[in-house]
């Protein structure tokens, strides 16, 4: 419980003033913090993507797609790089 205490942010003093049951409630709801702040952010990046792609260039379902070609999905650091490159030439409007 101690590695858990300090992986989100309670000092050692506190853990050792605390109870168990305030060290788990803090971790807790510490946890639930952090992952509403990252639903937030994700939701906020949705909309970003979406309102960057304007109505004439469609979303491509992928980076074959937007490359034009046909690729293996293989889940990869590259492959989203490839997507991010390919919707920025989208963007600019020279995907071809």
């Amino acid at each position: 419980m101690y590695n858990e205490a300090l992986e989100v942010g309670i000092y050692p003093a506190e853990f050792w003033d605390m109870s168990m049951q305030e060290i788990r409630d803090t971790v807790t709801r510490r946890i639930r913090q952090k992952q509403n702040e990252i639903y937030t952010l994700s939701a906020m990046i949705r909309v970003a993507v979406a309102s960057a792609i304007s109505a004439e260039n469609k979303f491509p379902a992928s980076a074959a797609e937007a490359f034009g070609r046909e690729e293996k999905r293989e889940g990869s650091w590259k492959n989203s790089y490839n997507y991010i490159k390919a919707l920025q030439k989208l963007k600019q409007g020279g995907a071809k």
